[in-house]
């Protein structure tokens, strides 16, 4: 699932691992209170052409950045578009030639009183 793969490769990377450590989350259901990214899948989408065979996938990857201070929250999220916007990553499961940010929306969560900088990006890739 292009959501693991993602998520290790973010993880893999030094800048991102000073600003969140190891808190890229799969879901909603985490203890981090600070400082954390949620990663969700809105789209995978994996074309079949006319031998049967799959063709490139495309999966719409929306990354919520959080945090209490807004400035960190785009620090985050600037360090994901370095380590993600046009660059080609391989692991044992994907190869994934490109991600192409394609929105940003800027939130304040009143009742957590935590800002959320919230990007999506589409991601090109094949199952190895």
């Amino acid at each position: 699932m292009i959501e693991d793969s993602i998520r290790r490769h973010a993880l893999s990377s030094p800048l991102i691992q000073a600003l969140i450590r190891d808190r890229l989350h799969l879901t909603t259901k985490h203890d981090s209170a600070n400082d954390y990214v949620v990663l969700s899948v809105i789209n995978d989408d994996t074309p079949v052409d006319t031998h049967l065979q799959d063709e490139q996938s495309e999966a719409l990857i929306q990354f919520d950045f959080y945090s209490k201070k807004p400035q960190v929250a785009k620090d985050i999220a600037r360090a994901f578009h370095t380590v993600f916007q046009a660059q080609r990553f391989s692991d044992p499961f994907v190869n994934v030639q490109m991600a192409i940010k394609q929105n940003r929306i800027s939130d304040f969560e009143s009742d957590t009183s935590i800002y959320r900088e919230s990007v999506d990006y589409l991601f090109y890739y094949n199952e190895v």
